[in-house]
């Protein structure tokens, strides 16, 4: 295992759902590589859900019960960063895939700065990329 914590923080409706099922996939992946916390603030249904599907290979937690933020998705970062147990972490988002050696790369770049931003490269571009 890579000595890296892969944060997600996520928050699906009922429309995002169709895409359980290769999350699911890139999780079971992503979880032979490095620790991975889910941060899940789904409606009940959905959550439980995943943590049905997600529990054994992953850390599947609610965000906690922070002070409003702007952004929902800040209370997932600052409850996945506060789970980690390695110094290096990766906060993720649910439309951005690492593989192995994205991750080992990442590790590698976090030993020589504190905070890397990568930049999105799409194959095949989307609309909102060209």
């Amino acid at each position: 295992m890579i000595e890296l914590t892969y944060v997600l923080p996520l928050r699906w409706d009922a429309e995002a759902e169709g895409d359980v099922e290769e999350m699911t996939g890139y999780l079971r992946e992503l979880s032979r590589h490095v620790p991975v916390i889910v941060v899940d603030g789904s409606p009940g249904p959905i959550f439980a859900d995943h943590a049905h599907r997600w529990g054994g290979m992953v850390r599947h937690v609610p965000p906690d019960p922070l002070p409003p933020v702007a952004n929902g998705k800040v209370t997932g970062v600052i409850t996945g960063v506060r789970l980690a147990a390695t110094e290096r972490v990766v906060i993720a988002d649910d439309d951005v895939r690492y593989g192995a050696g994205a991750l080992a790369a990442m590790h590698d770049l976090l030993g020589q700065a504190d905070v890397v931003r990568p930049q999105n490269y799409f194959d095949p571009l989307p609309w909102h990329a060209c």
